[in-house]
């Protein structure tokens, strides 16, 4: 209870800074952030089942000359063929939603497994969301296996070195995943945010700093499942020691 209330007095601080700390110095110079759209994608014109807002996502020009992603509008994703019938109709998290077509995103990388896109809310230049198509609830779920684990780092990083090279080659990024229960949707997802370096103190150090009782990184978690263990040890005294 009191780990709760600590989590939700510390993202009422966050939600009261953020309009201070994300405001652009200079608002005349922003630009947008779009990401190009795979092949297989549909072009969400079908306002029936997708309807995309029509207000772009703006952050402040980066600081150095890595290849931002080519603009391109929401798109809504296509269901693969063959995709058993329940495998997400019966998903009701927001997750879902994406995964039916329904709610329409920027997408950055799509496969058969994975599907990664940018984050509604970005915390650094570059903040992409990777998750599972197949339904895991979380990071401490039982179905969460280190062949996913290892898939989702894949394409993490893929979205790293496409978009994001210079960061992808420093190390200037971070991977992370929320624990339960301060993760905010419960379909497992693989934070990509770069360059670290140029996030505000409050979430680098705050809400997406890694080992920690809230947030933990992928290099652990793959650490810890390659070897036998669980992703993430259900007690927090010393867990980040092994």
């Amino acid at each position: 209870m009191r780990v709760q209330l600590f989590y939700q007095s510390m993202t009422a601080l966050l939600a009261t800074t953020t309009s201070l700390v994300d405001q652009p110095r200079r608002p005349e110079k922003t630009t947008t952030l779009s990401i190009s759209t795979p092949a297989g994608e549909n072009s969400g014109n079908d306002e029936a089942a997708c309807s995309p807002p029509r207000h772009p996502l703006r952050i402040s020009p980066p600081n150095q000359p890595d290849p931002w992603p080519p603009p391109s509008e929401l798109r809504c994703h296509t269901l693969p063929p063959g995709s058993p019938p329940d495998e997400y109709t019966s998903n009701p998290t927001p997750f879902g939603a994406i995964l039916r077509g329904d709610r329409p995103v920027r997408t950055v990388a799509v496969s058969e497994q994975i599907l990664a896109f940018v984050d509604q809310t970005p915390r650094a230049p570059l903040h992409v969301l990777v998750i599972p198509k197949r339904r895991i609830d979380s990071v401490r779920a039982g179905n969460f296996s280190n062949e996913v684990a290892e898939s989702l780092h894949g394409a993490a990083m893929k979205v790293l070195q496409k978009h994001c090279p210079t960061s992808a080659e420093t190390g200037d990024y971070i991977l992370c995943y929320h624990v339960p229960p301060f993760n905010s949707v419960d379909h497992l997802h693989l934070h990509v945010l770069a360059p670290a370096s140029q996030m505000a103190p409050l979430y680098r150090y705050g809400k997406y700093a890694t080992e920690t009782l809230w947030c933990v990184s992928d290099r652990h978690v793959r650490h810890r499942l390659h070897k036998g263990l669980p992703p993430v040890p259900s007690f927090f005294l010393g867990c980040y020691l092994f």
